[in-house]
């Protein structure tokens, strides 16, 4: 069993400009170790359902279907379906949301998934501030 964790970051970015890179569901090809990401079977990557597929470029894939996906509450949700090399769990789900700051317009990231998927948290965060500046 896998433990919990939370992890969140303030981005200097308005709350719109962040929830548009985030709420594409192949937002994880921003990160610098990641090779590609395809959203399978021509789905929208916009569509709850869609499975998408990681392509680490350590050879490792990752595939993770959306389970919702909400513009009111600006959040997003995932499961993880299908691991080469297996996870440390078969199964696990993660979920981010956004909250506006609004004392200087930026945006509020809370992250919540097992905390064996905290690196990962980290890396997009870095490779996110490093691309949208």
């Amino acid at each position: 069993m896998s433990t919990r964790a939370r992890a969140s970051a303030v981005f200097p970015q308005p709350l719109e400009q962040v929830w548009a890179v985030l709420r594409d569901f192949s937002f994880p090809k921003l990160i610098d170790d990641v090779e590609s990401v395809e959203i399978d079977d021509g789905e929208s990557a916009f569509a709850v359902g869609a499975v998408r597929t990681i392509k680490w470029k350590s050879g490792e894939v990752r595939k993770q279907r959306l389970v919702a996906l909400s513009d009111l509450s600006f959040s997003i949700s995932w499961e993880l379906v299908f691991a080469d090399p297996p996870e440390e769990t078969t199964a696990y789900d993660s979920t981010i949301q956004l909250y506006r700051i609004t004392e200087n317009n930026s945006t509020f990231v809370s992250w919540y998934a097992p905390s064996f998927v905290l690196a990962f948290i980290h890396s997009f965060i870095h490779c996110f501030l490093a691309h949208s500046s």
